[in-house]
């Protein structure tokens, strides 16, 4: 997702956060302390208001991220794909490079959420319970209200939501077929998101700006959410239907490891590649890119040969003919690399790169680009 910055990672997953993501938490610590814990605990000094709304925040923002957690963990032991996790304005999205392969693997990914923002509901609720003086009161019945309402609203069934997920299980268990079960789940979620706006119109008549706002929003999340998935899934289709030796480029040069990076600018101006593999005796070495040019300093062109700076064969993700275009899909996304060798007996027989799988879905996907 763009316009957000990566925070770490956990279980090699990317943990990144959205920059709208900073006006929520203002938002949420601007209310704790303005409105909800002077309403319900009167008599504070203003800084503990701030202190414990703080607080409360920064908790609620753990809370979200075990959520999202929770449904990536369960689909990595899926072996689903999960490339990262973003924190935004609506709360968190897990980035999936795949789908589940199965219906019973998209309910166990999908309600792990629910059940987690429970769990983390109860916990609050028992330390509620114990003598932790007021504002540490405050804050854990307010967690525990929060996280039994995330686990609620995340059950609506409207994609991205958990309940749109575990709504198209049910959909592709009952027809078998996940494309005619996702074009049914996004139909249920285009309806919601439509409720949704209207929903929030009334509250701008009932001069609730504020609020009808962020239901608007909400529900124009909820159309793109749902907008993506389906092509997600289209593309899928497509892509699976054709081998790697329908889409590689079978006319492409390569370069030895002891040409130097002078005579290497020359050949990518000549043959209009953005990478060439380096072969010795037919054998693949490496690949070394324009981008890999671009670290060396120009001055040093002319005394580095391009064996110093390539990656090597052990290093590199490549793909045989026979595999299929989402099979080299999958590996350019996972890893952002933007052309995949194809090699057969140690030796390049063609080149997939990120324009083949573009011209492919251009010419064979309506709406997927």
């Amino acid at each position: 997702m763009h316009n957000s910055f990566s925070f770490g990672r956990i279980r090699n997953i990317e943990i990144k956060i959205h920059y709208s993501w900073f006006l929520i938490l203002f938002l949420v610590v601007w209310s704790l302390a303005d409105f909800y814990f002077p309403a319900n605990y009167p008599g504070w000094s203003s800084s503990a208001y701030w202190i414990s709304g703080g607080i409360a925040a920064a908790l609620l923002f753990i809370s979200v991220l075990l959520h999202e957690l929770s449904h990536s963990l369960v689909g990595k032991r899926k072996n689903i794909i999960v490339k990262s996790i973003t924190l935004f304005v609506f709360g968190g999205v897990a980035e999936m490079v795949t789908e589940p392969k199965k219906p019973s693997d998209e309910f166990d990914m999908a309600i792990a959420g629910p059940i987690l923002s429970i769990i983390l509901a109860g916990i609050f609720w028992f330390i509620s319970g114990f003598e932790i003086g007021v504002a540490g009161a405050a804050i854990t019945n307010y967690l525990f209200l929060i996280n039994g309402i995330l686990a609620v609203f995340n059950m609506v069934p409207a994609f991205p939501l958990d309940g749109g997920r575990i709504f198209r299980s049910a959909l592709w268990a009952k027809y078998k077929d996940i494309e005619r079960a996702t074009r049914r789940a996004v139909g249920v979620s285009r309806f919601i998101a439509f409720l949704f706006t209207l929903w929030g119109l009334k509250m701008l008549l009932d001069n609730d700006f504020l609020g009808g706002l962020w239901i608007i929003l909400i529900s124009w999340f909820l159309l793109q959410a749902a907008g993506s998935s389906l092509k997600q899934q289209r593309m899928e289709e497509v892509l699976s239907r054709f081998k790697i030796d329908q889409i590689m480029e079978k006319d492409f040069k390569s370069v030895p490891r002891n040409m130097t990076l002078k005579d290497l600018g020359k050949a990518f101006l000549d043959y209009k590649q953005g990478g060439f593999p380096v072969e010795e005796n037919d054998k693949l070495l490496g690949i070394i890119t324009i981008e890999d040019l671009r670290q060396v300093p120009r001055t040093k062109w002319a005394k580095t040969a391009v064996g110093e700076v390539m990656t090597s064969a052990d290093k590199l993700l490549t793909i045989r003919s026979a595999d299929t275009a989402y099979d080299a899909f999958l590996k350019m996304a996972s890893n952002e690399f933007g052309r995949l060798p194809v090699v057969e007996n140690e030796k390049v027989v063609g080149l997939v790169t990120r324009n083949s799988i573009i011209l492919l879905l251009a010419v064979k996907c309506d709406n997927c680009i």
